[in-house]
């Protein structure tokens, strides 16, 4: 019995015509679905905008019972003490109250009985406003008799009660009306849900359909090639692995051994050198320790032909960013470290020396040498060893930094500054860069301190500190000079850069609150003077004078300012 082409086929066809009978159904279902999804957010969004109406007449109900009260307070605090501090919240309520009682007319427009509410409260506004000037025109105008007869006729107590008890009414409404429409909210927020689980379902279910009919034979081809490639790639890396790390152990003892020897850090450079050198044949790299103001990392010890350069900014590695090893691979998409230098490399990797939760230096490894790559683990447990070391010697160095710290404003004192300033004009003129010296003083401080107390004026000193050290540049150095004197080293930082920076700082203390215990201190403020430093051949005195005496002309001039010492020598020459 033979079988016809078309009986063949029949079956064939069957399920073709089945399949995209499937996918059309699905397709209609979703595009169904979708129309309801749309009107369901149409509803949400018109049950979103009426709760936020109901919730904004809410707050700009509360909002003018609030100016009223702050106006109030501000005229008592006037009465009391006669100081026109105290009207500068009252003038401020006024002018914000307008603003107020406007949006809140328009809010409330849509409710006739909310409007007719509004005219009452509007009505009382006018009143006790009225009140409340006709004390202080009298007040003023030193009529403290008649001032004195408006308070005790009680008018203002009243119209406020009645503005409480009007305002409560059209706040009760707004609750009522916040009720109903936080419903209608919550109806359309589980109709939205349900449209849209319900179409997300139906275009997932349909792409699966369509992505089960093509894929689910390639698939399972091409599951068992990879798995069976995978086995014997994994074989063979395990043995080689296992080789690797036997030996590595063994040397990483020994080098431990020897590190923990060492008396000083220059030492262990010295020495973890030779090791490194060592346990990474294929590589070259340097040991970076973190400085002891934490914003920049030096080179420690070094192996092999590298570029590195020998101080650089914690920023400048992804590892220290991210906090975890990183690796870089020529022609991949992992960026390579600024501290490398601008010198081609091929490939890279960065781990952080941790010991005891802080992260002390990095060990940066670079391939120079044909051959396998390094192991990322092989790496990790050398770094491991390392970060323990430097913790042990880290500790016997601990006492130190407390000899160069101010203990009152935690910055860096006086002579440590000869220490930074040293260093920091010696990589200027290395590198041909510019720096900007300042010398920062706290105007009036002793003034400060005769009115409110040294205790008061330890909390200027300390607030005017801690805003400078959290807002100038990182790499940046601010110190203690004496007294309400700091110095400022802003590097590599040209006229312009340190014009910006010094404005930011001037501008942000003087609008720095000031509070001792429960008083409120007046804010202060700071002059400046700059001294802009460019590349070799000058020194730190020269510079703290030539600073100093731009202070001096800030302060002549009226405080609160800043001057460069090189306007005061073009004005002497004009």
């Amino acid at each position: 019995m033979t079988i016809s082409p078309l009986n063949a086929r029949a079956p064939s066809l069957l399920r073709r015509v089945s399949g995209r009978l499937v996918v059309l159904i699905m397709l209609g279902l979703v595009l169904a679905n979708s129309a309801l999804f749309l009107f369901s957010l149409s509803r949400l969004a018109e049950a979103t905008d009426w709760v936020t109406h109901s919730l904004k007449a809410q707050r700009l109900t509360s909002e003018t019972l609030t100016e009223l009260v702050n106006a109030e307070t501000g005229q008592r605090g006037y009465i009391i003490t006669a100081d026109n501090r105290y009207l500068e919240p009252y003038h401020q309520a006024l002018l914000r109250l307008d603003a107020t009682l406007e949006a809140l007319r328009q809010t409330v427009s849509d409710n006739p009985d909310q409007t007719a509410r509004m005219q009452r409260v509007e009505a009382l506004v006018a009143e006790k406003l009225a009140d409340l000037d006709g004390i202080l025109t009298a007040f003023a105008g030193r009529d403290r008799a008649a001032a004195t007869a408006l308070i005790a006729e009680d008018n203002g107590r009243m119209v406020m009660n009645a503005l409480r008890t009007a305002l409560s009414e059209m706040e009760a409404e707004e609750a009522r009306l916040l009720a109903e429409r936080q419903d209608v909210y919550r109806l359309a927020e589980y109709s939205t849900y349900a449209t849209g689980g319900t179409f997300v379902l139906a275009a997932l279910v349909l792409l699966g359909v369509i992505y089960f009919f093509m894929r689910r034979e390639l698939a399972r081809r091409n599951a068992a090639a990879t798995e069976i490639a995978s086995y014997a790639d994994s074989l063979d890396a395990n043995m080689r692995m296992l080789e690797r790390e036997r030996k590595l152990i063994g040397m990483v003892n020994e080098a431990s051994n020897f590190l923990q020897s060492c008396n000083s850090l220059d030492e262990v450079g010295k020495l973890s050198g030779v090791f490194l050198k060592t346990l990474f044949p294929n590589h070259s790299g340097t040991l970076s320790l973190y400085a002891a103001s934490r914003n920049q990392l030096v080179v420690l010890g070094r192996w092999g032909d590298v570029s590195d350069v020998e101080v650089f900014l914690p920023d400048d590695c992804w590892a220290l960013r991210r906090g975890q090893t990183h690796e870089h691979e020529e022609g991949g998409h992992a960026p390579l470290c600024e501290h490398f230098g601008s010198t081609a490399h091929d490939d890279t990797i960065c781990v952080p020396l941790v010991a005891q939760g802080e992260t002390l230096g990095l060990l940066s490894l670079t391939r120079r040498a044909a051959g396998e790559g390094q192991d990322i683990g092989h790496v990790e447990m050398v770094a491991r060893q390392l970060g323990l070391t430097l913790a042990n010697m880290r500790l016997r160095e601990t006492l130190n930094e407390q000899s160069i710290r101010d203990p009152l404003t935690n910055a860096f004192n006086r002579r440590y500054l000869e220490v930074v300033a040293n260093k920091e004009l010696a990589l200027a003129a290395r590198f041909n860069r510019s720096m900007a010296v300042v010398m920062l003083d706290i105007d009036h401080l002793k003034r400060f301190n005769d009115l409110h107390g040294h205790a008061a004026g330890d909390v200027a000193l300390v607030a005017v500190a801690d805003y400078l050290q959290n807002h100038i540049r990182q790499g940046d150095w601010m110190f203690r000079y004496g007294g309400e004197e700091f110095v400022l080293l802003l590097r590599e930082a040209d006229r312009e850069d340190a014009e910006a920076k010094i404005a930011e700082l001037i501008a942000g203390i003087a609008a720095l609150p000031l509070s001792h215990g429960n008083q409120i201190l007046p804010r202060v403020t700071v002059s400046m003077g700059v001294a802009l430093h460019q590349g070799a051949g000058a020194d730190l005195e020269d510079l703290i004078e030539t600073a100093d005496a731009a202070l001096y002309a800030s302060k002549t001039a009226g405080r609160n300012r800043a001057t460069f010492a090189e306007d005061i020598k073009r004005a002497e020459v004009a």
